[in-house]
């Protein structure tokens, strides 16, 4: 993966009461830039006064993100970028679609950084699959484990293309806690380090079967003891006598299908693949999302439950690794349908006792 492609740049976060402050004006900043935009598009004065606006409205995402850019050929850069990406936001938010976009941390980049720096899966089309069959009747009409306990916090992969990692630990994570009543935090920068005989490519990429399959022989240590580096190359430093937990094995759930889906998440967490090099995922920000993604798998997550919206709308609760900044509080529900929206239904996996 390229992680240098920001060198100029320092994304350094703030504390929450600064972020929250910050984003209100950034907000105002926004609603002054609805009301105008629409008026004296070709005016002079007008168009000076939307250059100010955006200039003002990039420095208090500045400030509200910790960002910092070392040079002003850099920072003017980066402007040009910011204010495409708000003009995206602005269009799509104006036709009332059932999710929502906002300016976030990577209102910055372009669409080609934030895929390379940000997503990671990698399929290994040589790897049998193991299919599993589940029973599909009489399933529950609504599953959360994250308010069941079994979901540690929301992490933050950083730039690196380890998402492939997060989503097992976030699989194994939730397989131990039904087994064992216990909520435990396993490491990722263990899967980064040591799973490349499996086929991993640390921040370079990955699967979860692989993790997977790599936890099944040597267990996983908690993140405490071999805590997230965000950088692939490191020796692997595992360590037996730390190993918390230990699979035996891995399932993947039959393809194209909304119910075996179902079934899966009814047990457990489940890991999945998405094409997350869209705008729709790099900027959303809440509802259910009913578009704007193909089916070219690049990113790992974890499908936590599914439930139905207040408007009827169905949808998969999916935890992400980009922070809990990002979207619902590090989530995105995306809509459940036979459609395979995302590729969500192409490729899912998890691990089994």
């Amino acid at each position: 993966m390229k992680t240098n492609l920001l060198e100029n740049q320092s994304h350094q976060p703030k504390n929450k009461q600064h972020f929250i402050i910050l984003s209100s004006l950034a907000v105002l900043g926004m609603i002054a830039c609805f009301c105008l935009f629409g008026k004296y598009q070709e005016d002079p004065q007008f168009l000076l006064m939307k250059e100010q606006i955006e200039e003002d409205l990039f420095r208090q995402w500045m400030l509200a993100h910790g960002v910092t850019y070392n040079d002003l050929e850099t920072e003017q850069y980066r402007f040009r970028i910011f204010k495409k990406n708000f003009q995206l936001i602005r269009e799509h938010n104006a036709k009332n679609e059932p999710y929502t976009m906002a300016l976030n941390k990577f209102a910055d980049l372009t669409q080609e950084e934030f895929s390379a720096m940000y997503l990671g899966y990698k399929h290994n089309s040589q790897r049998q699959k193991n299919i599993v069959n589940l029973p599909i009747e009489n399933l529950p009409s609504s599953v959360n484990w994250t308010n069941a306990g079994a979901v540690t916090p929301v992490k933050n992969q950083d730039m690196c293309g380890s998402c492939w990692a997060f989503s097992a630990t976030g699989a194994l994570e939730g397989l131990n806690f039904i087994a064992n009543k216990k909520l435990l935090s396993f490491s990722e920068q263990q899967l980064v380090d040591c799973s490349k005989k499996f086929g991993n490519q640390g921040c370079n990429g990955g699967e979860m079967d692989a993790a997977f399959q790599y936890v099944e022989q040597n267990g996983i240590e908690l993140e405490d003891t071999y805590p997230y580096k965000g950088k692939t190359g490191l020796l692997c430093k595992y360590n037996a006598k730390n190993v918390v937990f230990k699979n035996k094995n891995h399932v993947d759930v039959k393809p194209n299908s909304v119910e075996d889906l179902m079934a899966a998440v009814a047990q457990q967490p489940v890991s999945v693949a998405v094409e997350a090099d869209q705008p729709s995922w790099q900027f959303y920000s809440g509802g259910v999302l009913t578009g704007g993604c193909g089916q070219k798998l690049d990113h790992g997550v974890l499908v936590v439950g599914y439930d139905t919206d207040s408007k009827g709308r169905d949808f998969w609760i999916v935890k992400n690794s980009w922070g809990n900044e990002w979207g619902i509080q590090g989530y995105i529900w995306i809509a459940r349908s036979d459609a395979n929206l995302c590729g969500v239904l192409s490729e899912p996996s998890y691990p089994t006792l």
